[in-house]
């Protein structure tokens, strides 16, 4: 799948529904992006990216970003394949 394909993909998935998600391994990790629950939207920011952060698939990177972040998050990551600046994002555990 190239990047322009997996931008499609991203915009064919539902985003209202709290069962989609949207997967993307690089390197020895991977991009999750999954829809906030409405009642924590706030700023436009509906989508939920977890980055994984260690080999454990235990501590992964956590924000809120709007559908535009996303779009770049994984135009990033087909560019990349090692995690950028998460300065921003908090730490999250499953």
């Amino acid at each position: 799948m190239n990047y322009q394909e997996a931008l499609a993909l991203f915009y064919t998935l539902n985003w209202d529904d709290e069962n989609t998600f949207y997967n993307q391994e690089f390197g020895d990790s991977y991009l999750q992006l999954k829809p906030l629950d409405r009642t924590e939207v706030a700023d436009n920011k509906e989508i939920k990216v977890e980055i994984l952060i260690d080999e454990y698939l235990i501590k992964f990177a956590v924000t809120a970003v709007t559908m535009s972040e996303a779009t770049a998050l994984i135009k990033y990551y087909f560019e990349h394949d090692k995690i950028g600046n998460i300065d921003s994002y908090g730490v999250g555990y499953p």
